[in-house]
């Protein structure tokens, strides 16, 4: 693994699209997948987020549906241990069919449960955390979904621009997941601030072309699309839910891999076993996906999730390094997308 001195640590910073935020190249997500904040003790957290701080990261991104808000108090809680660093802090609301009722009220009751539990007065940014769609689906989702009907004639993004002139929240963004369509359509409408988009070695079509049949969602290089409306990018799933890290690689039934189908987890892993080729010297797998999004220039933040200290170092010294992708690696990289 790369090491790196502190006093070497050079933290790129960039402007979060419109919203006036500034925040880190790399960003510190506290969702489950990592389980950092889910099911580690305090003094893990502290730890790791002590070390992302002084690695010069200032952007954590959480949620309620991490733990059931778990995440949330956790995140509060080590910050205020920490003396209350001035750092951005995002997390995310989701909007249910039955909300339709009332949907200015099940928003602004989210938002106000979420700065209890972080502990604090405004959020820096609130993100909906529901996935997008062309056409109104009834089924119920995890993260949704909700069509673009949705966001605009029943009044969510009305809600969330209410959370603002209020003052609860600072900023609004939406998980770029669902269709294409619906993720280009909504970036057109100029109504978010901010994106999450998903960003991996395994599905790189946010960010590059991808061959016809390629087995996953082709996302058709939106990332460009919001670049170009000033929205401001975030890199989200940069492990690909963990198919990413080596450790899982050798241990396929733990982890995440244990919460994933097993024709996905399968296919996933063969996929990664293909990506060895593009690590660098002293580098594993899950550095060379992080410096795969870090190297897109129109990203403003990498969000990845940290399993302790060790692992914020890490990816420090990714950013410390210098990310880039030569022409050779992108060609690897193309060549597993064409027999995926």
């Amino acid at each position: 693994m790369l090491s790196l001195l502190s006093e070497l640590r050079q933290m790129r910073y960039t402007g979060l699209g419109r919203t006036g935020l500034t925040v880190s190249a790399v960003g510190f997500g506290c969702g489950s997948t990592a389980a950092l904040f889910t099911d580690r003790s305090a003094d893990e957290q502290y730890l790791a987020v002590k070390a992302a701080l002084h690695g010069g990261i200032n952007f954590f991104d959480t949620a309620y549906r991490y733990a059931a808000g778990k995440s949330e108090e956790c995140l509060g809680a080590t910050l205020r241990r920490l003396g209350r660093p001035e750092v951005v802090v995002a997390t995310k609301l989701r909007v249910d069919r039955e909300d339709f009722a009332d949907v200015r009220a099940a928003v602004r009751a989210q938002a106000i449960a979420s700065l209890r539990r972080l502990g604090l007065e405004q959020i820096d940014l609130v993100q909906l955390h529901n996935t997008v769609s062309e056409a109104s689906v009834t089924e119920s989702e995890y993260y949704g979904p909700l069509s673009v009907d949705d966001l605009f004639q029943r009044g969510v993004i009305d809600a969330l621009e209410e959370l603002r002139r209020e003052g609860l929240v600072r900023a609004i963004g939406f998980s770029g997941i669902g269709e294409p369509a619906a993720i280009a359509r909504i970036l057109a409408a100029d109504a978010f601030d901010t994106v999450q988009l998903y960003v991996n070695l395994l599905n790189p079509s946010a960010a590059m072309r991808v061959p016809p049949g390629f087995r996953y969602i082709d996302y058709a290089r939106v990332i460009d699309l919001a670049a170009a409306r000033g929205t401001g990018v975030i890199a989200i799933r940069v492990l690909a839910a963990g198919a990413l890290s080596e450790s899982q690689l050798r241990t396929p039934g733990t982890g995440s891999w244990g919460r994933r189908a097993w024709a996905e987890l399968v296919s996933d892993h063969h996929r990664a076993e293909r990506l060895l080729g593009l690590r660098r010297p002293g580098e594993d797998l899950s550095q060379a996906a992080i410096r795969f999004a870090l190297a897109q220039p129109v990203i403003d933040s990498t969000l990845v999730g940290f399993w302790s200290a060790a692992d914020v170092e890490a990816a420090l010294a990714v950013e410390a390094a210098g990310p880039s992708y030569s022409d050779q690696e992108l060609h690897v990289l193309r060549s597993t997308l064409e027999i995926s």
